[in-house]
């Protein structure tokens, strides 16, 4: 029992300390309450505390306790209101006898105010109907607010990066001592970066890689640099205003260098998965360009959305604002933007590769893929030379076939006539000889063996219809002349005619 009783007592005194707690903590934001006249003013909270750039707000409860109908007229202000400022909430000005209603007082401090103590101030005038315009009374109610900043010089004055004692009487120096510290991190990650970023351009023997390391070490040390800067003005116990207004400049420079930086990474990492590291050719080097393009939109994008929010700017609103300008912009260049958004399709769907041969809808003509823009693509014709340039619009809206996307073999398929009389099973022998005897001629069991077969009968001739697989597609015209040359050699030889039209003209 002892033991039981024992607990029950620890028990109920833990909750009388953490009762005590939660009231004392409670009592902080203690009431605070004025009278105007018959109107009441109640708040719950006596003072407010803000951070720079933020916002809070105190509420106040007004009440009418009087019989008498009252015009309430309630204003604020802030002292000193530099770079800070209030507002009042919608209220009810006319207040009935017995009524009540509260009222939001906003607190408001800029990213760059200073920190210090203010002193905001709700003036109340009230009015009694009854009498007409005659104020029945006035007066206000006053609440201490404390806004702190990142640019105060508290806990960093006069200390080596703001934490070390300094050895100096002279804030000055210690700033200085500061700043090159920053600088000697600034440059040995430099060196770093520089070095990381070139031994991937040596290994690719890439240039414009090498050259965009070298660039990337120097903007990590500005970057690093501007962490040091602002740090030694603290330092220095220079005014927060004027640290303020060098910090938000160094945000926006911060923000470009940060992006120059990511925009350069991106580069060499994108290069290094897509072309460099894709031995197997499993990913189109074409693909290259888009991705590029892509990240760099996100990150421009990225980059001015952080430098309006510095100084307050949504870019949302601008986005919103903006939209009926594109829309007739898109309406105007419909053209423009079909091509555009066709060429992504063609670079994500690939239905062909730089150097691959192809038809396009009805034509016969074949073309050599050279380069595969955004907006065209470059074909150049396989027969003649010549280099065609043609709208992505046009070429998705083409039938594509692909004649070399798996491989280069390519399937020839051509018809020799002979007379009746010639002897059929000579002529295949004669005919599968020549194709299976030719090095150009797939005869591995790889592909299809070559194929002989009675086609048709025509008026003078039987028609006979071959095919063969060749190698490569660049070379199947020459081998379909050569072979058809040693045929019509060979059939010579043996007897075998290969005959022409026979027309009847019966004159009367």
């Amino acid at each position: 029992m002892d033991c039981k009783l024992r607990s029950v007592v620890l028990t109920c005194l833990v909750l009388t300390l953490c009762l005590t707690a939660v009231f004392a903590a409670d009592g902080s934001d203690a009431d605070k309450t004025t009278d105007v006249g018959n109107v009441k003013l109640h708040s719950f909270k006596d003072s407010a505390d803000l951070f720079a750039g933020d916002s809070t707000s105190i509420t106040i409860a007004v009440s009418n306790n009087n019989a008498t109908t009252y015009q309430v007229e309630i204003t604020s202000s802030i002292n000193p209101s530099s770079r800070v400022g209030t507002s009042v909430s919608q209220y009810t000005k006319w207040m009935d006898a017995g009524k009540s209603q509260t009222v939001d007082v906003e607190i408001h401090a800029n990213s760059t105010a200073v920190s210090g103590d203010y002193t905001v101030t709700v003036n109340v005038r009230v009015f009694d109907t009854e009498s007409g315009s005659e104020t029945a009374a006035e007066g206000s109610i006053e609440f201490p607010v404390k806004i702190s900043t990142n640019y105060s010089s508290e806990g960093y004055y006069n200390k080596i990066m703001g934490i070390a004692p300094s050895p100096f009487d002279d804030a000055i120096l210690s700033a200085l001592v500061t700043l090159g510290i920053w600088l000697v991190i600034a440059i040995a990650l430099d060196i770093i970066v520089t070095r990381i970023l070139t031994r991937l351009a040596v290994k690719d023997q890439n240039d414009e890689l090498r050259k965009d390391a070298k660039g990337a070490g120097l903007f990590v040390l500005i970057l690093t640099m501007m962490f040091g800067v602002p740090m030694a003005f603290r330092v220095s116990g220079i005014d927060e205003r004027v640290i303020a207004t060098v910090t938000d400049v160094i945000a926006v420079l911060m923000a470009a260098n940060i992006a120059y930086i990511i925009w350069k990474l991106y580069k060499v990492l994108a290069y290094d998965l897509i072309v460099r590291r894709d031995r197997d050719n499993r990913i189109d080097d074409s693909l290259y360009p888009l991705v590029k393009m892509i990240g760099k939109i996100i990150i421009v994008v990225m980059t001015l959305s952080y430098i309006l929010s510095v100084y307050g700017l949504d870019l949302g609103a601008i986005v919103t604002s903006a939209g009926l300008v594109t829309l007739a912009l898109s309406l105007g260049a419909q053209s423009t933007l079909n091509q555009f958004f066709c060429g992504l399709v063609l670079l994500v769907t690939r239905p062909f590769r730089i150097g691959d041969k192809v038809r396009l809808g009805t034509s016969t003509e074949v073309l050599i893929v050279r380069k595969i823009g955004v907006m065209e693509t470059e074909f150049k014709v396989w027969l003649n030379e010549e280099v065609q340039h043609i709208p992505n619009s046009t070429v998705m809206g083409s039938n594509i076939i692909n004649i070399t996307k798996n491989d280069k073999t390519y399937k020839v398929v051509d018809y020799i006539d002979i007379d009746y009389d010639a002897d059929i099973d000579k002529a295949r022998e004669i005919i599968m000889g020549i194709i299976q005897s030719h090095p150009k001629v797939v005869n591995d069991g790889s592909k299809p063996k070559p194929d002989f077969r009675l086609s048709s009968m025509e008026d003078s001739a039987l028609r006979i219809r071959i095919s063969y697989i060749v190698y490569d597609h660049e070379v199947y015209h020459a081998v379909s002349c050569q072979i058809k040359e040693a045929i019509y050699k060979k059939f010579r030889v043996e007897g075998i005619k290969v005959p022409h039209n026979i027309v009847d003209v019966h004159m009367e």
